[in-house]
């Protein structure tokens, strides 16, 4: 009697593990996707030229975002459609993207992904045009910089998270030849999530 009650137990014990597992398999669509930012550097690309007596000079700026994506909870996965930086660190106004280099591969996140990427861009450039060198003149801006991310959840539903990338400072010198730009950069040290579903 002993020996069949344990059984009992045992095959009920196994049952509800089975069931709880099937459940996880398929019902369960919870997922949660972080990301953190790992390095953000910044070329920087300068051009003159001269045009019926006036000069100019152009900077371009080419920054490469790399960062880390990682999925913890659930069994399902989500789909990465595409990932671009925009202007700003929230949805509010009207958001400037920048011109991404290259092309993004999508990527599926499935549970337990850890995956490095790296991204570059254009950023919008900075000119300024004049009769001369020296009536050349450039303004120092400062600009936040955030990765937007295209993705289907389990359900199938498009979501479009952002998260804060970088912070960008242009600076300009006037030098003998005109003008000189750097770019001073700072980003989020942690991870932060973005995007989790019920």
């Amino acid at each position: 009697m002993l020996v069949e009650a344990v059984s009992v137990v045992v095959a009920g014990l196994a049952l509800g593990l089975s069931t709880f597992t099937t459940y996880l398999a398929y019902f369960d669509r919870r997922v949660t996707l972080t990301a953190a930012v790992d390095k953000v550097r910044v070329g920087v690309q300068s051009s003159a030229s001269r045009s019926d007596g006036r000069v100019s000079r152009t900077f371009r700026y080419f920054p490469v975002v790399s960062f880390i994506l990682a999925t913890r909870r659930g069994t399902r996965s989500l789909m990465i459609t595409d990932i671009e930086l925009v202007r700003g660190g929230t949805r509010r106004g009207p958001r400037t993207k920048a011109q991404p280099v290259g092309s993004f591969e999508p990527v599926l996140a499935g549970p337990g992904l850890l995956q490095h990427l790296s991204l570059e861009f254009e950023l919008p450039r900075a000119e300024s045009t004049g009769a001369s060198i020296e009536e050349l003149t450039f303004e120092p801006r400062s600009e936040t910089w955030s990765l937007q991310f295209t993705i289907f959840d389990p359900k199938g539903h498009r979501r479009e998270p952002m998260l804060v990338a970088f912070e960008a400072i242009l600076s300009f010198e006037r030098t003998e030849n005109g003008f000189e730009s750097s770019v001073t950069v700072d980003f989020p040290r942690h991870a932060r999530t973005v995007l989790s579903t019920s």
